[in-house]
Protein backbone atom coordinates (compact mmCIF):
# COMPACT_ATOMS: atom_id res chain seq x y z
CA UNK A 1 0.00 0.00 0.00
CA UNK A 2 2.78 2.31 0.93
CA UNK A 3 4.61 1.28 -2.19
CA UNK A 4 1.63 2.27 -4.30
CA UNK A 5 1.45 5.71 -2.64
CA UNK A 6 5.16 6.37 -3.30
CA UNK A 7 4.74 5.37 -6.91
CA UNK A 8 1.74 7.65 -7.27
CA UNK A 9 3.73 10.53 -5.77
CA UNK A 10 6.62 9.97 -8.15
CA UNK A 11 4.22 9.93 -11.11
CA UNK A 12 2.63 13.15 -9.91
CA UNK A 13 6.02 14.87 -9.61
CA UNK A 14 6.98 13.66 -13.06
CA UNK A 15 3.81 15.03 -14.56
CA UNK A 16 4.37 18.36 -12.82
CA UNK A 17 7.92 18.63 -14.12
CA UNK A 18 6.74 17.82 -17.62
CA UNK A 19 4.10 20.55 -17.34
CA UNK A 20 6.70 23.09 -16.18
CA UNK A 21 9.06 22.07 -18.98
CA UNK A 22 6.31 22.37 -21.58
CA UNK A 23 5.36 25.80 -20.26
CA UNK A 24 8.99 26.96 -20.42
CA UNK A 25 9.35 25.77 -23.99
CA UNK A 26 6.21 27.63 -24.97
CA UNK A 27 7.55 30.92 -23.51
CA UNK A 28 10.87 30.39 -25.30
CA UNK A 29 9.12 29.92 -28.63
CA UNK A 30 7.02 33.08 -28.08
CA UNK A 31 10.19 35.09 -27.34
CA UNK A 32 11.77 33.75 -30.56
CA UNK A 33 8.67 34.76 -32.51
CA UNK A 34 8.89 38.28 -31.06
CA UNK A 35 12.56 38.57 -32.12
CA UNK A 36 11.75 37.36 -35.60
CA UNK A 37 8.93 39.93 -35.96
CA UNK A 38 11.15 42.96 -34.88
CA UNK A 39 11.74 45.50 -37.69
CA UNK A 40 15.00 47.48 -37.36
CA UNK A 41 14.89 51.33 -37.63
CA UNK A 42 15.87 52.81 -41.00
CA UNK A 43 18.61 55.50 -40.91
CA UNK A 44 18.12 58.06 -43.71
CA UNK A 45 21.22 59.59 -45.34
CA UNK A 46 21.25 62.85 -47.32
CA UNK A 47 23.49 62.81 -50.37
CA UNK A 48 24.74 65.86 -52.30
CA UNK A 49 26.78 66.20 -55.44
CA UNK A 50 30.24 67.65 -54.92
CA UNK A 51 31.20 70.45 -57.29
CA UNK A 52 34.37 72.50 -57.61
CA UNK A 53 33.72 76.11 -56.55
CA UNK A 54 35.34 79.10 -54.85
CA UNK A 55 35.22 79.59 -51.09
CA UNK A 56 34.41 83.13 -50.01
CA UNK A 57 37.08 84.65 -47.77
CA UNK A 58 36.17 87.53 -45.48
CA UNK A 59 38.63 90.06 -44.07
CA UNK A 60 37.53 92.21 -41.13
CA UNK A 61 39.31 95.45 -40.23
CA UNK A 62 38.72 98.80 -38.57
CA UNK A 63 39.28 101.94 -40.63
CA UNK A 64 38.71 105.66 -40.96
CA UNK A 65 35.95 107.10 -43.14
CA UNK A 66 36.63 110.46 -44.81
CA UNK A 67 35.13 112.57 -47.59
CA UNK A 68 36.18 111.64 -51.10
CA UNK A 69 36.99 115.28 -51.99
CA UNK A 70 38.08 118.13 -49.73
CA UNK A 71 39.64 121.47 -50.62
CA UNK A 72 40.84 124.25 -48.32
CA UNK A 73 40.20 127.68 -49.92
CA UNK A 74 42.00 130.95 -49.21
CA UNK A 75 42.18 134.37 -50.82
CA UNK A 76 45.20 135.23 -52.94
CA UNK A 77 45.08 138.83 -51.69
CA UNK A 78 44.47 140.81 -48.52
CA UNK A 79 41.76 143.29 -47.60
CA UNK A 80 38.36 143.53 -45.96
CA UNK A 81 35.74 140.91 -46.74
CA UNK A 82 33.07 142.53 -48.87
CA UNK A 83 30.54 139.69 -48.89
CA UNK A 84 30.04 136.10 -47.71
CA UNK A 85 27.40 134.42 -49.84
CA UNK A 86 27.09 131.05 -48.08
CA UNK A 87 26.84 129.56 -44.59
CA UNK A 88 28.51 126.59 -42.98
CA UNK A 89 26.85 123.35 -44.02
CA UNK A 90 25.31 124.86 -47.15
CA UNK A 91 25.60 122.93 -50.41
CA UNK A 92 27.15 124.83 -53.34
CA UNK A 93 27.67 123.92 -56.97
CA UNK A 94 31.00 124.09 -58.80
CA UNK A 95 32.03 127.67 -59.61
CA UNK A 96 29.74 129.30 -57.05
CA UNK A 97 31.10 132.52 -55.48
CA UNK A 98 31.61 131.89 -51.78
CA UNK A 99 33.08 135.22 -50.67
CA UNK A 100 34.78 138.36 -52.03
CA UNK A 101 37.37 140.83 -50.77
CA UNK A 102 36.93 144.53 -51.40
CA UNK A 103 39.90 145.71 -53.47
CA UNK A 104 38.99 148.92 -55.37
CA UNK A 105 42.64 149.44 -56.29
CA UNK A 106 42.64 146.19 -58.24
CA UNK A 107 39.52 147.25 -60.10
CA UNK A 108 41.12 150.57 -61.07
CA UNK A 109 44.26 148.78 -62.21
CA UNK A 110 42.19 146.41 -64.31
CA UNK A 111 40.36 149.29 -65.98
CA UNK A 112 43.66 151.02 -66.75
CA UNK A 113 44.97 147.80 -68.31
CA UNK A 114 41.86 147.49 -70.43
CA UNK A 115 42.24 151.06 -71.76
CA UNK A 116 45.94 150.52 -72.45
CA UNK A 117 45.10 147.46 -74.51
CA UNK A 118 42.58 149.41 -76.58
CA UNK A 119 45.19 152.12 -77.31
CA UNK A 120 47.78 149.49 -78.21
CA UNK A 121 45.33 147.88 -80.59
CA UNK A 122 44.85 151.21 -82.41
CA UNK A 123 48.62 151.61 -82.64
CA UNK A 124 48.87 148.11 -84.07
CA UNK A 125 46.37 148.84 -86.84
CA UNK A 126 48.08 152.16 -87.56
CA UNK A 127 51.41 150.39 -87.97
CA UNK A 128 49.93 147.78 -90.31
CA UNK A 129 48.27 150.45 -92.44
CA UNK A 130 51.65 152.15 -92.74
CA UNK A 131 53.00 148.87 -94.06
CA UNK A 132 50.32 148.76 -96.75
CA UNK A 133 47.88 146.28 -95.15
CA UNK A 134 44.13 146.90 -94.91
CA UNK A 135 42.97 148.70 -91.73
CA UNK A 136 41.45 146.41 -89.12
CA UNK A 137 42.31 143.23 -91.05
CA UNK A 138 45.14 141.06 -89.77
CA UNK A 139 44.27 137.87 -91.65
CA UNK A 140 46.34 138.84 -94.67
CA UNK A 141 49.38 139.89 -92.62
CA UNK A 142 52.23 137.33 -92.50
CA UNK A 143 52.82 135.82 -89.08
CA UNK A 144 56.31 137.25 -88.62
CA UNK A 145 55.17 140.73 -89.65
CA UNK A 146 52.15 140.57 -87.32
CA UNK A 147 54.32 139.50 -84.38
CA UNK A 148 56.73 142.41 -85.01
CA UNK A 149 53.82 144.86 -85.29
CA UNK A 150 52.38 143.69 -81.94
CA UNK A 151 55.74 144.19 -80.24
CA UNK A 152 56.37 147.68 -81.69
CA UNK A 153 52.84 148.90 -80.98
CA UNK A 154 52.95 147.63 -77.38
CA UNK A 155 49.93 145.40 -78.05
CA UNK A 156 51.54 142.23 -76.66
CA UNK A 157 52.66 143.98 -73.45
CA UNK A 158 49.25 145.58 -72.94
CA UNK A 159 47.47 142.24 -73.44
CA UNK A 160 49.73 140.56 -70.91
CA UNK A 161 49.18 143.38 -68.42
CA UNK A 162 45.41 142.99 -68.71
CA UNK A 163 45.68 139.24 -68.11
CA UNK A 164 47.77 139.88 -64.98
CA UNK A 165 45.25 142.42 -63.71
CA UNK A 166 42.38 139.99 -64.31
CA UNK A 167 44.24 137.31 -62.36
CA UNK A 168 44.70 139.65 -59.40
CA UNK A 169 41.00 140.53 -59.34
CA UNK A 170 40.10 136.85 -59.48
CA UNK A 171 42.31 136.34 -56.42
CA UNK A 172 39.90 138.49 -54.43
CA UNK A 173 37.04 136.10 -55.22
CA UNK A 174 36.63 132.64 -53.69
CA UNK A 175 34.86 130.10 -55.91
CA UNK A 176 33.95 126.50 -55.20
CA UNK A 177 36.28 124.22 -57.22
CA UNK A 178 33.65 121.45 -57.16
CA UNK A 179 30.19 120.80 -55.79
CA UNK A 180 30.04 120.16 -52.05
CA UNK A 181 29.27 121.53 -48.61
CA UNK A 182 30.90 124.56 -47.03
CA UNK A 183 32.63 124.18 -43.67
CA UNK A 184 34.92 126.14 -41.39
CA UNK A 185 33.85 129.75 -42.05
CA UNK A 186 34.78 131.87 -39.01
CA UNK A 187 34.86 135.42 -40.41
CA UNK A 188 32.03 137.85 -41.02
CA UNK A 189 31.60 140.63 -43.62
CA UNK A 190 33.96 143.59 -43.09
CA UNK A 191 36.43 141.40 -41.19
CA UNK A 192 39.97 141.31 -42.47
CA UNK A 193 40.50 138.43 -44.88
CA UNK A 194 42.64 135.72 -43.24
CA UNK A 195 46.06 134.97 -44.66
CA UNK A 196 45.41 131.25 -44.29
CA UNK A 197 42.35 129.06 -44.95
CA UNK A 198 39.01 130.86 -45.15
CA UNK A 199 36.80 127.77 -45.54
CA UNK A 200 36.77 124.17 -46.73
CA UNK A 201 34.64 122.55 -49.42
CA UNK A 202 33.73 118.94 -48.68
CA UNK A 203 32.21 116.59 -51.25
CA UNK A 204 30.77 113.69 -49.23
CA UNK A 205 28.80 112.12 -52.09
CA UNK A 206 31.70 109.67 -52.35
CA UNK A 207 33.51 108.50 -49.22
CA UNK A 208 36.93 106.97 -48.81
CA UNK A 209 37.81 104.48 -46.10
CA UNK A 210 41.41 103.76 -45.11
CA UNK A 211 42.08 100.49 -43.30
CA UNK A 212 44.94 98.07 -42.69
CA UNK A 213 45.37 94.32 -43.21
CA UNK A 214 48.12 91.92 -42.24
CA UNK A 215 50.99 91.32 -44.65
CA UNK A 216 49.98 87.65 -44.91
CA UNK A 217 46.63 88.74 -46.38
CA UNK A 218 48.20 90.83 -49.16
CA UNK A 219 47.76 88.05 -51.75
CA UNK A 220 43.99 88.12 -51.25
CA UNK A 221 43.73 91.82 -52.17
CA UNK A 222 43.16 93.29 -55.63
CA UNK A 223 41.89 96.53 -57.14
CA UNK A 224 38.12 96.48 -57.56
CA UNK A 225 37.62 93.99 -54.72
CA UNK A 226 34.15 94.60 -53.21
CA UNK A 227 33.98 95.95 -49.66
CA UNK A 228 31.20 96.69 -47.19
CA UNK A 229 31.51 99.43 -44.58
CA UNK A 230 29.50 99.77 -41.37
CA UNK A 231 30.09 102.93 -39.29
CA UNK A 232 30.37 102.58 -35.52
CA UNK A 233 27.88 105.44 -35.10
CA UNK A 234 25.10 103.44 -36.77
CA UNK A 235 25.83 99.78 -37.45
CA UNK A 236 22.43 99.34 -39.10
CA UNK A 237 23.75 101.25 -42.12
CA UNK A 238 25.94 99.53 -44.66
CA UNK A 239 27.84 101.11 -47.55
CA UNK A 240 29.08 99.12 -50.53
CA UNK A 241 32.16 100.00 -52.54
CA UNK A 242 35.40 98.77 -54.08
CA UNK A 243 39.10 98.81 -53.29
CA UNK A 244 40.77 101.71 -55.16
CA UNK A 245 44.34 101.67 -53.83
CA UNK A 246 46.72 99.20 -52.16
CA UNK A 247 49.95 100.42 -50.59
CA UNK A 248 52.48 97.56 -50.94
CA UNK A 249 54.77 99.00 -48.24
CA UNK A 250 54.62 97.14 -44.92
CA UNK A 251 54.64 99.30 -41.78
CA UNK A 252 56.39 98.57 -38.48
CA UNK A 253 53.34 96.61 -37.31
CA UNK A 254 53.47 94.25 -40.28
CA UNK A 255 50.38 95.77 -41.88
CA UNK A 256 49.47 97.08 -45.33
CA UNK A 257 47.34 100.20 -45.92
CA UNK A 258 44.31 99.80 -48.20
CA UNK A 259 41.92 102.46 -49.51
CA UNK A 260 38.36 101.80 -50.68
CA UNK A 261 35.74 104.12 -52.12
CA UNK A 262 32.06 103.87 -51.23
CA UNK A 263 29.02 105.88 -52.28
CA UNK A 264 27.26 107.87 -49.56
CA UNK A 265 23.60 106.93 -49.98
CA UNK A 266 22.58 108.48 -46.69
Amino acid sequence: MVKNKILASILACGLAMMAVACGGNKKTEEAKDEKLSYTPQVNEVTVMKLERTDFARQLLSNGKLVAGKKSALQFRTTGKIAAINVRNGEYVSAGSVIATVDRPDLKLSHESSRLSLQKAELDLYDFLVGQGYPAGDTTSVPADMLAMAKMKSGYSAAKNDLARSSYEIEGAILRAPFAGRVAGIKQKPFDQAPSDVFCTIVDDSMLEVDFSVMESEYSFLSLGLPVKVRPFADETKEYSGKVTAINPLVDEKGQISVTAQVRNDG
